[in-house]
């Protein structure tokens, strides 16, 4: 990737004056270097700050402005230099096909792809084997001119006439390249209707929404089963009620209390014998 690297100079401040960095309308902060501030005495004090910026260049940055912007106590107004950042690359590429749903038997079928290079790609659609450069026509196919609609975006566009079931079957692909290399895309052709976006969520997305729904349902069983049987929280509750409602017929302990009318006589007990003396 190219790397920028673009320096900023405000001279003859008294103070130094302040600078600000922009990439089109979002400020800049990474990159930055450590301003450096030369303050002459045989300049009354005026003092030049200096601030270098490095940055790597993305696509995105394609004919966006970079500008320095000096502030200062003495000024009306900052002020501002801009530069235009001009940024090449092959035509990006696209890790899924793209797919153009709910075409209709009979009608015009029509395709359109944005391709993203700079400078402009040349196009050529593969049909089923079959070549066709852009602005030109075989048969029921029409590729027409690649047309720029903003910096590093191109469109492409196939026609189909009398658009057929056969027409979905077909391989379709785009090559597009400039000087700085080559990418092709897979095009897919359906008269389905387009499927739910759930189910294009990623493999990831799939198997944590499984396990958060396991995970829930583990932990609704756990407190049901706790309820049941009484535990955790729920054991005193339960507790309680086993001691402050009987069941019906049941005599309760701890409120009833008969004294027992039966006693041991001394009669009862029977006395045991002494041993008689053995001579030897």
């Amino acid at each position: 990737k190219d790397q920028l690297i673009a320096t900023c100079t405000v001279k003859n401040g008294r103070p130094s004056a302040n600078i600000s960095w922009f990439l089109g309308d979002e400020p800049v902060s990474e990159g930055l270097h450590m301003a450096a501030e030369t303050c002459l005495e045989q300049s009354k004090g005026r003092c030049t700050i200096q601030q270098n910026l490095t940055r790597v260049l993305q696509a995105a940055d394609h004919k966006k402005e970079l500008k320095c912007v000096s502030s200062h106590q003495s000024l009306d107004r900052p002020q501002e230099t801009t530069f235009e950042i001009s940024v090449t690359y092959p035509p990006r590429k696209k890790s899924d096909p793209i797919q153009f749903f709910n075409l209709v038997e009979g009608a015009l079928g029509e395709a359109k792809v944005m391709v993203e290079a700079n400078p402009q790609p040349r196009i050529i659609w593969a049909i089923g084997g079959e070549r066709i450069h852009e602005n030109s026509k075989n048969g029921r196919f029409t590729v027409k001119r690649t047309e720029p609609k903003a910096p590093g975006q191109y469109e492409t566009v196939l026609q189909i006439d009398d658009l057929t079931k056969e027409d979905t079957m077909k391989e379709y692909k785009i090559t597009a390249h400039n000087d700085l290399g080559e990418t092709e895309y897979i095009i897919i052709l359906s008269t389905s209707e387009e499927p739910p976006k759930v189910l294009e969520m990623g493999a990831d997305i799939i198997i944590i929404i499984i396990v958060t729904i396991v995970l829930l349902l583990v932990i609704i069983g756990g407190v049901l089963y706790a309820r049941a049987k009484g535990k955790l929280c729920f054991a005193a509750g339960d507790a309680e009620k086993r001691i402050t409602s009987p069941s019906e017929g049941t005599e309760n302990p701890a409120v009833n209390h008969h004294a027992s009318t039966e006693y041991i006589s001394n009669s009862d007990l029977k006395k045991e014998k002494p041993k008689e003396d053995t001579p030897v």
